[in-house]
């Protein structure tokens, strides 16, 4: 389990990345567990990611 931003409990696939003694967790799974939606586009040598609210933004998708 993945706790985040205010206590919310997230689980993962698979193992998330360990580097440079930081935790990795793909932004889309969290963005879309906390019902936002994730796009990316690449300019140069930038990735930029844009997050917009969905319908449910704020609301853990797998509750009970």
């Amino acid at each position: 389990m993945l706790s985040i931003l205010f206590n919310y409990a997230l689980t993962i696939d698979a193992a998330p990345l360990v580097a440079g003694g930081k935790v990795l967790v793909p932004l889309a799974f969290v963005a879309e567990q906390l019902g936002w939606n994730v796009s990316s586009e690449k300019e140069g040598e930038w990735l930029r990611y844009n997050l917009s609210p969905s319908e449910n933004a704020g609301t853990l998708k797998n509750q009970p």
